[in-house]
């Protein structure tokens, strides 16, 4: 509320979550941002929650009270701890104060909309407008039946696949940039515009999976995965596994519903981000399946004992979160 009378945002675009587990909106807090290194389709261009996170103060494992960082920027001396706590899942220490960064609202928003490309062709064009000059704030692909459950009837009543590009700033600005991207994007089709309230809208159906609010029943996967790899990492799991999909920040997050959900498709999925450096993370699952299945995507052993010893240094009674990231396990941690 505050941000919204000062005009001012987090750039990392947060999501909010909630919904998406059954629970009611707007129930998310700074910390537990922090803390999951939660980021929408801003991060593409902002960065991820991390790189705003400033300064903190904690209580570890010992009870002992913590503080790195401060309120200004490069206001660090030794290891960046901030770094450390976004991402732990709250492992490492109880955050109780943090500073973080926010930058000034854009006065204008538009998104251009091109449609009917395959998720290929979308990714190589993301990642080559974001090699322009457009300074575009967020890409992102929506197969056809991904793109017809839209709020949106402009999105929803094309019946095609949607690859979206967003531009914000001052309206002169977006409209002149507006105006080269199209040139840029004309070969592929004629692209349409959507302005202000209408793609703000849309953005937030993309920021928070509202497109998969209903699919409760089938499993939710987060694939993070470098931006030009993401239609190639697709490709790979449609070969073998039923699925719906769509593609933020680039091409760089996945968003995999799966309706079936065992030991053999976790393994593909994650056999799958592998080869290029990814990361997949279970958010969503019945409880039966949760048990059976590492939630992080599994890490080399010798990265995961000196995570054990990280977790030893902070925690050593093991009573913050036990067994989330460091247990006997071999799962891993999202710190993408």
């Amino acid at each position: 509320v505050e941000r919204a009378k000062n005009n001012q945002m987090l750039a990392f675009d947060p999501p909010d979550l909630g919904p998406l587990f059954g629970h009611e909106a707007g129930g998310a807090s700074i910390g537990g941002v922090f803390s999951c290194n939660l980021s929408g389709p801003g991060r593409i261009r902002a960065g991820a929650a991390r790189d705003h996170l400033l300064g903190f103060e904690a209580v570890n494992g010992l009870g002992e009270a913590i503080k790195s960082g401060g309120r200004v920027m490069k206001n660090v001396t030794g290891y960046d701890l901030s770094k450390l706590v976004c991402g732990a899942y709250g492992t490492l220490a109880a955050l109780t104060t943090l500073t973080f960064k926010v930058l000034p609202a854009p006065r204008f928003s538009l998104s251009l909309v091109l449609d009917g490309l395959s998720a290929r062709a979308g990714v190589e064009l993301m990642t080559g407008a974001f090699g322009e000059a457009f300074e575009l704030s967020a890409a992102a692909h929506l197969p056809r039946p991904v793109a017809a459950r839209a709020r949106l009837p402009a999105i929803a009543e094309t019946a095609q696949s949607a690859t979206l590009f967003r531009i914000e700033g001052v309206r002169p600005s977006v409209e002149s940039r507006a105006a080269q991207l199209r040139k840029y994007l004309a070969p592929h089709g004629k692209p349409r515009q959507i302005e202000q309230d209408e793609s703000q809208a849309l953005w937030q159906q993309i920021r928070d999976v509202q497109l998969f609010e209903d699919r409760q029943e089938h499993a939710l996967w987060r694939l993070n995965v470098p931006p030009a790899s993401g239609a190639e990492v697709l490709a790979r799991i449609s070969a073998e596994l039923e699925n719906e999909v769509f593609l933020d920040q680039s091409g760089a997050l996945i968003w995999l519903l799966v309706p079936r959900m065992d030991a053999d498709a976790a393994r593909l999925i994650r056999a799958a981000v592998a080869p290029c450096g990814g990361c997949a993370t279970l958010m969503r699952a019945a409880d039966l399946v949760r048990l059976s299945l590492p939630v992080f995507q599994p890490r080399p052993a010798p990265l995961h004992r000196l995570a054990g010893q990280v977790k030893a240094a902070f925690d050593p009674l093991n009573i913050l979160n036990p067994g989330l990231l460091y247990g006997d396990e071999t799962d891993g941690e999202d710190t993408a």
